[in-house]
């Protein structure tokens, strides 16, 4: 597993402002290029993380179930690349666009704090559906996935905070779907730089406010982004040009004007993939750390004498301040039920439950102004628990258990990944291709989706709800 980052002059650009033109995407792509061809002895791109990654966003994808929602994106064919979560067969974009949306459902994958979103959601979702399309094995898919990671990373970097009211699913995601594709489709550096422009200037500006409300239709965001994405690649593949300035173009589009110093330099060859953080569980990452204080409070109080709670948090997290969440999603986005869920030693992804929504109305959450300033180099929270005997019980963090700074060890990644694929429809036939998945790199990805789908022949010889 990947030691904690020590500290921040590896990857600093002491407030580097970065720019935003063609050259600088050029820049950004053929740097996250070099730094995803990194190996390590076993010959796995990137090393651990990389597969770390992919295992944790497949069992993520596997947990979704089987449900309408993804039955609609990706309509079951007889031949074709793997939904994950339903087993069943659609063409690329379609199982790219329904794994994304399932990685989304679970919510518990992966992010770059810095760059304030998820960029092996899209490139994990076009890598796993691509590469099955060219019969490629699962050292194949995991170049393609830290390809996709690196690039999307750095862009998430350079471009900085969405303006207010969007949310950043299917935008720079695009891209970083459209390189991991790139890759699998064997596209040169040259290549793969069009297809993330010929993404970005498709990429998608959708609301952040369906989250917060717990609409079924944020899951479109990720799915239609990250098969955009893929066309993007296919169609860079079959000739089609990028136009200039595509960065500059969903720079004003999606996101604020002025652009911020990057606390890690996006042009660096350097693997962020160290950097990325995994959840411990299937909530908003802004909630994580108010849930994991709301553990260990409960662990010293009894909840039935708690009289209220105040939560003290940063801007982005306060927003996460809704108390009654009707739908799974909306408690994913909850601060009030996921610190309820952690005062009761429970898991806040789960189902509904009236005794954590009676706790949920107790708890109160707060901007506090003066530690704005504390993210994105952490997420930092107070809390504090008032008890009935007019004793205060507080608690402040700001890392979460899978953060770079306190990261998971093999065993807990392990136990995280087998609660979400005991939740699989096909639990059994999900816990066979995730250990394919954690095998040999030189065996063919069609051979561990089988596992899902059951047998059928390779396309070389063929020609061929969430509430």
């Amino acid at each position: 597993m990947t030691k904690a980052f020590e500290g921040s002059a590896t990857l600093s650009s002491a407030g580097q402002r970065a720019p935003r033109d063609d050259a600088a995407l050029a820049r950004m792509v053929t740097g996250g290029l070099r730094a995803a061809a990194i190996e390590d002895a076993s010959g796995t791109p990137g090393g651990d993380q990389v597969r770390l990654v992919a295992m944790r966003l497949f069992a993520n994808a596997v947990a979704a179930g089987d449900n309408s929602l993804l039955r609609c994106l990706a309509p079951s064919a007889p031949v074709g690349s793997t939904c994950l979560a339903t087993g069943s067969l659609a063409s690329v974009e379609q199982a790219a666009s329904a794994n994304a949306a399932a990685v989304t459902m679970t919510q518990c994958d992966e992010g770059l704090r810095e760059a304030r979103g998820h960029p092996g959601l899209h490139a994990f979702s076009a890598a796993m559906a691509m590469v099955e399309m060219v019969d490629g094995t699962v050292g194949d898919m995991l170049c393609a996935l830290a390809a996709g990671w690196e690039v999307g990373a750095r862009l998430g970097l350079a471009l900085g905070p969405v303006r207010e009211g969007i949310h950043p699913h299917g935008g720079w995601g695009a891209a970083a779907s459209a390189a991991s594709a790139a890759v699998a489709l064997g596209l040169d550096d040259t290549g793969v730089v069009e297809a993330v422009a010929n993404a970005l200037v498709l990429g998608l500006v959708g609301p952040d406010s369906s989250v917060y409300a717990g609409d079924d239709s944020h899951f479109l965001l990720p799915a239609i982004g990250t098969a955009t994405g893929v066309t993007a690649a296919r169609a860079t593949a079959a000739g089609v040009t990028a136009p200039t300035g595509a960065l500059a173009h969903f720079s004003a589009v999606a996101h604020q004007h002025e652009a911020q110093p990057t606390a890690i330099d996006p042009f660096s060859d350097e693997s962020m993939l160290r950097l990325a953080y995994l959840k411990p569980s299937g909530i908003c990452a802004h909630a994580l750390v108010a849930w994991e204080l709301s553990k260990q409070v409960g662990l010293l109080v009894d909840v039935d004498d708690v009289s209220g709670v105040l939560v003290e948090t940063y801007a982005g997290a306060a927003r996460l301040s809704g108390r009654s969440p009707a739908t799974r999603l909306a408690r994913q986005f909850n601060l009030s039920w996921a610190v309820a869920s952690g005062l009761l030693g429970q898991h806040p992804d789960g189902a509904h439950s009236d005794v954590v929504r009676d706790l949920a109305a107790l708890v109160n959450v707060q901007h506090d102004r003066a530690l704005d300033q504390g993210y994105p180099a952490g997420r930092p929270t107070h809390l504090t628990v008032q008890m009935r005997d007019g004793r205060r019980v507080r608690a402040s963090g700001q890392f979460h258990l899978g953060d770079r700074e306190r990261p998971l060890c093999h065993f807990d990644a392990a136990a995280i990944d087998s609660r979400l694929l005991r939740s699989a429809h096909h639990a059994t036939k999900a816990r066979a291709a995730y250990e394919g998945l954690g095998g040999d790199p030189g065996q063919a990805l069609r051979s561990v989706t089988r596992s899902l789908t059951g047998p059928r022949l390779s396309r070389r010889r063929t020609g061929g709800s969430t509430r």
